[in-house]
C-alpha cells in the first residue's frame, strides 16, 4: 500500500514565534515525503512540507532568518491547493498587524483544505479570516482575554485545553502546545503506532488535550499584568 501525500503549507510572517512552527514542522518531518520513513507497513499518509511567507525572507523570534519556499502572492497567482494549513502565532498575529495577503491566502485555500491547524495566537489569524465561526477553539493562555474579547459571539473559545479539535479545525494553546497537538493530529491521521514512531524518534512525551495547567496560571489577574506591556510591544512594531 502506497502512502497518500498531503501538501502542508506552513504559514509564516514577520515576527512569527519560532517554536510555534518549528516544533510541529519537525514532528511532521518524521513523515516527510522527501526523506526515508522507517515504519512497516508504510504509514497511510506522508507530508509534503512547504513554508510560505509575505516576502522572500522572514525573521522569526530569536532573530532567525528563514527563506521560505514561496510567497503568498505567488501562491494566490498559482493553482496549488494545500491539504493542510498550519498557522503559528507571533507578534504579527493581532488585528492590524496580520498581513492582509496572508488573510487572503487562508480564505482562498480554506474551503478546499482538508485541515486547518493553528498554534498559540495563530487562532487569532484564523478568526480574523472568518474561519472559526461556529467553532470551538483555544489559544495562548497568557493573552486569552485579549485574543478572545472581540469574537466571543462567533467562536466558542475554550479556556482550559492543551488543544481543541472541532471537525477539520485544530487549535493549540501556547507555543509548545503545538507539538502536543501535532502528535494528536498524526495519531488521528495515521494511528497510534505511527505516532509512537514519531514520538520515539523525537524522544518526546506528548501531553493530553486536557493537560492544561496554564489556564489557571494565567488567571485574569495575571493576564492584566502583561496586557499593558503587550500593547506597548505591538505599538513598537
Amino acid at each position: 500500500m502506497s502512502s497518500q501525500v498531503l501538501k502542508v503549507a506552513i504559514c509564516l510572517y514577520p515576527g512569527v514565534q519560532l517554536l510555534d512552527f518549528s516544533g510541529p514542522l519537525d514532528l511532521l518531518g518524521f513523515l516527510s515525503a522527501a526523506t526515508p520513513v522507517f515504519t512497516k507497513p508504510p504509514p497511510p499518509y506522508l507530508f509534503a512540507l512547504l513554508q510560505l511567507s509575505t516576502e522572500n525572507t522572514v525573521t522569526a523570534t530569536g532573530g532567525l532568518v528563514i527563506k521560505p519556499g514561496s510567497t503568498y502572492a505567488q501562491e494566490l497567482a498559482g493553482a496549488t491547493q494545500y491539504d493542510v494549513l498550519l498557522v503559528p502565532g507571533g507578534m504579527g498575529s493581532s488585528p492590524g498587524k496580520t498581513p492582509e495577503v496572508l488573510i487572503k491566502f487562508l480564505q482562498a485555500q480554506a474551503p478546499r483544505a482538508k485541515y486547518l491547524l493553528s498554534v498559540c495566537s495563530g487562532s487569532w489569524i484564523l478568526q480574523q479570516a472568518g474561519l472559526l465561526r461556529g467553532k470551538r477553539a483555544t489559544t495562548n493562555k497568557s493573552l486569552f482575554n485579549i485574543i478572545t474579547a472581540g469574537s466571543k459571539d462567533e467562536v466558542q473559545w475554550v479556556r482550559k485545553a492543551r488543544w481543541v479539535e472541532d471537525g477539520n479545525v485544530w487549535t493549540a494553546s501556547g507555543v509548545a502546545a503545538g507539538m502536543d497537538m501535532t502528535i494528536a493530529f498524526i495519531t488521528h491521521l495515521a494511528g497510534p503506532t505511527v505516532a509512537a514512531y514519531v514520538t520515539s524518534g523525537a524522544e518526546y512525551s506528548a501531553c493530553d488535550k486536557d493537560n492544561d495547567p496554564f489556564a489557571e496560571i494565567w488567571s485574569d489577574g495575571a493576564q492584566k499584568l502583561i496586557a499593558e506591556s503587550f500593547a506597548a510591544a505591538l505599538g513598537a512594531l
